[in-house]
């Protein structure tokens, strides 16, 4: 008895599923190659669609960096930061001369007499009258040490005579002259100390040829 022509067929594709495969593939491509036509027309039709921009978005863990207002390493802005101190509530920009009128005399005879000091807005100049009676030369600023300070620590630099930068006085000789000390004196100083060959001289030797010699005077022009 012949077997109905749908059971035959089943029969032949269960025994080869090998050409089955194949020829569903091949329907398939069919089917892609008939409806491309149609899409692509139909894709046509359609209106243009524009994207909306894209916004860049931050990725967790990163926040927006912060910039300090005052570098690193620096102290923040206040009172007590080390700013200068507050000038005096009045200054004298005229000259204030101070007379002073202090003697001293050496154990090997030189005479120092301070006559007055002279407060100039940028230097301060004090008067002497020096007497030497030796025999030998005398020197008051070998090495830089005829040095002016006040009580505030304070050092005033001495401006030496350009042709007697040792301040060499001859034997048996008086000298009037000035002492030029740079630097306005500092308001808040009360004292101030002349020290002549400090610390080279000696305050005893009868024969040196530094002989020390310090003086105090006064700082307060504003009196």
């Amino acid at each position: 008895m012949a077997e109905p022509v749908c059971l035959s067929r089943l029969r032949w594709i269960a025994e080869t599923p090998i050409r089955t495969a194949v020829r569903c593939v091949q329907t398939a491509a069919i089917m892609v190659i008939v409806a491309s036509p149609v899409d692509a027309g139909y894709a046509q039709m359609l209106p243009e669609l524009t994207l909306p921009p894209q916004r860049l978005v931050r990725p967790p863990g990163m926040p927006t960096p912060t910039y300090p207002l005052v570098k690193p390493g620096l102290p923040l802005p206040g009172p007590d930061s080390g700013q200068p101190p507050l000038p005096p509530p009045v200054e004298h920009l005229a000259p204030v001369i101070v007379r002073v009128q202090q003697s001293k005399t050496h154990p090997n005879g030189m005479t120092i007499l301070v006559d007055s000091v002279n407060f100039l807005p940028s230097s301060i100049v004090i008067a002497v009258e020096i007497f030497n009676p030796g025999i030998d030369r005398r020197r008051l600023n070998p090495l830089g040490s005829l040095v002016l300070t006040d009580d505030r620590g304070r050092s005033y630099p001495f401006l030496p005579p350009p042709d007697n930068p040792d301040m060499q006085i001859p034997p048996r000789s008086r000298v009037i002259g000035q002492l030029v000390f740079l630097g306005g004196v500092d308001w808040q100083a009360r004292a101030l100390r002349l020290s002549i060959n400090h610390p080279l001289g000696s305050s005893s030797d009868r024969m040196t040829a530094t002989p020390l010699f310090q003086f105090r005077l006064p700082a307060e022009p504003r009196t």
